[in-house]
């Protein structure tokens, strides 16, 4: 465990003001939530962050962890942060910090907050599902938010085995397909080898299916999860088994992170 080196990761992208939320103990490094809710009320000025590519102009989500942010049980790879052009604050991915500080008011900020809270309750079968779960996406800016930018010019993804290997997890768990097919890339780039061990799969409408599966390398499972909180076009008379379908994946995953 490194933290100087994980501190320096984090500054690489999300500039020095993420010095002002890290808190480095004798365990490992944490993240104050109350610092983050503070930072942004008052000293969200100026702009302070990588610049290595045009995506720079978009928001950043900042990896969320509580207690120390190494060995965690799951790590939970989305494909980048929220929408939205630049804002000068610290977010985090899935807005997270907010749910530390404040479940019910996290649960009415959003409209599918509900449903992250759910599923992550679900894969790890803890309410307080924080202790296991390292979130964080793979690239840092919202590219997505300009649909002329793409993945493979958003020179951060690169790194995103380094903060594996920080994080050194039991699984990783990849939301959506973007994340899946940016993750398979680089573990091809990095000569990572990934073994398919399961797929299953559901209709969600009548032209539509979409997969679950579990590969794993020498030293962690992966699992390619669809982004079951976004907007995946399920018809109404598909909802029962895309709902069961759901829960089998979270129980899947679940007996390999217990």
């Amino acid at each position: 465990m490194d933290n100087i080196a994980f501190i320096n990761y984090l500054t690489k992208y999300f500039g020095n003001k993420v010095l002002n939320v890290l808190v480095e103990t004798e365990n490992g490094v944490r993240i104050n939530s109350n610092k983050i809710e503070s930072y942004n009320i008052s000293n969200a000025k100026t702009i302070d962050k990588c610049t290595d590519c045009i995506a720079t102009k978009y928001r950043q989500d900042l990896p969320f962890w509580t207690n120390n942010y190494s060995d965690k049980k799951v790590m939970v790879i989305a494909q980048d942060a929220g929408k939205g052009l630049e804002d000068k604050k610290i977010n985090t991915v899935f807005d997270m910090h907010s749910f530390h500080l404040n479940e019910d008011k996290y649960l009415k900020k959003h409209r599918t907050h509900y449903k992250y809270v759910d599923l992550f309750r679900k894969i790890t079968g803890k309410n307080n599902f924080l202790e296991d779960i390292y979130f964080t996406d793979i690239i840092k800016c919202a590219f997505s938010s300009d649909k002329s930018i793409k993945s493979d010019s958003c020179f951060c993804s690169n790194d995103i085995v380094q903060e594996i290997n920080f994080v050194n997890p039991t699984s990783i768990v990849l939301m959506g397909n973007q994340a899946k097919s940016a993750f398979k890339n680089l573990m091809s780039k990095n000569k990572i080898d990934l073994k398919l061990i399961e797929v299953i799969s559901t209709p969600i409408n009548l032209k539509q299916t979409i997969k679950f599966y579990h590969m794993n390398t020498e030293r962690f499972n992966v699992f390619f999860i669809p982004h079951f909180v976004g907007n995946l076009h399920v018809s109404n008379n598909f909802k029962n088994d895309f709902n069961n379908f759901k829960d089998k994946c979270c129980q899947y995953i679940n007996q390999f992170i217990l």
